[in-house]
């Protein structure tokens, strides 16, 4: 069996997927849960309420999670050719994900379930995360905006590797080298690098400066509050259009047995897009090789 297929990376890439769109799947239940209060015209505290904030705030916070580490792993895998050598590391990153996005607001809810401001509370239009905005900030923002960054700070340079502007040494990460040279045929697949941080800043972004508003106590309409929580509700949809167009083996709908290999399809052309990925690594290395 070859170094390719007994490495557990791919499996790291499965398991993070599916964390992620896992917690889009409890985001969006927890939005679906709104008909409630559509229905009875009113929101009100209550189990229902508690369940819906917690619903929500596991979804949010354990969809940017995974979106961070998806990012770091992209990188390091491209760049840096790195190999998970165990089966434990992508089982400790994907469970310290769901421990923290499970136990953060059950605890903060029985903390603060006999306070006059409880911890979930009617926001006014949909159950979250109460007045605090210090645990608004702790438990969820910080890492949309984490995501964010790291998107943008990761994916970007992944843009320019892929095209071979950028050369980043393997034993020294510090040590750039810029190139003029570009590979052209290589640019359609650089450019979906570029996709990720932008469709997730055009989502994150919106709700976060409706947010900031609040924090500093500026009356915000309803319009400017329902607009961007639709736009950033969508997130569950543009993170599977995106896995389906860019990486759809990752999803399991390509072949079974070249489901490993072609979950980094994006390392080879756009005409080698169905070989498998030591191939498709050792086509790249070669042509960069050569083109310098």
């Amino acid at each position: 069996m070859s170094e390719c297929k007994t490495s557990l990376d791919g499996y790291q890439m499965v398991g993070l997927t599916f964390s992620l769109l896992s917690s889009d799947l409890v985001q969006s239940l927890g939005g679906v849960m709104s008909l409630k209060w559509v229905h009875e015209q009113s929101v009100t505290c209550s189990s229902y309420c508690s369940g819906q904030g917690i619903m929500q705030n596991m979804g949010e916070t354990g969809s940017a999670m995974a979106t961070i580490a998806i990012a770091i792993h992209t990188f390091l895998v491209i760049v840096f050719r790195w190999r998970i050598e165990r089966l434990w590391f992508p089982i400790l990153v994907v469970s310290a994900i769901w421990i923290f996005c499970i136990l953060f607001p059950i605890i903060n809810w029985a903390r603060f379930r006999k306070d006059q401001e409880p911890f979930l509370f009617p926001s006014p239009y949909w159950c979250w995360i109460g007045a605090r905005s210090g645990l608004q900030i702790g438990g969820e923002y910080v890492w949309l905006w984490i995501a964010a960054l790291v998107s943008i700070l990761l994916y970007v340079p992944l843009f320019f590797v892929i095209r071979g502007n950028l050369d980043i040494d393997e034993d020294r990460w510090w040590k750039l080298r810029f190139t003029r040279d570009a590979d052209q045929a290589d640019s359609a697949l650089s450019f979906q690098m570029l996709l990720y941080p932008m469709a997730y800043s055009v989502l994150v972004i919106p709700l976060s400066v409706c947010r900031w508003f609040q924090f500093s106590h500026h009356e915000i309409s309803t319009a400017a509050r329902f607009g961007p929580f639709t736009l950033f509700s969508l997130m569950g949809l543009v993170n599977v259009i995106l896995l389906r167009l860019l990486r759809p083996d990752v999803l399991m709908m390509g072949r079974e047995e070249n489901r490993l290999e072609e979950e980094h399809e994006f390392f080879g052309r756009r005409a080698r897009y169905r070989q498998t990925v030591c191939r498709g690594l050792e086509l790249f290395l070669e042509e960069r090789t050569t083109g310098r």
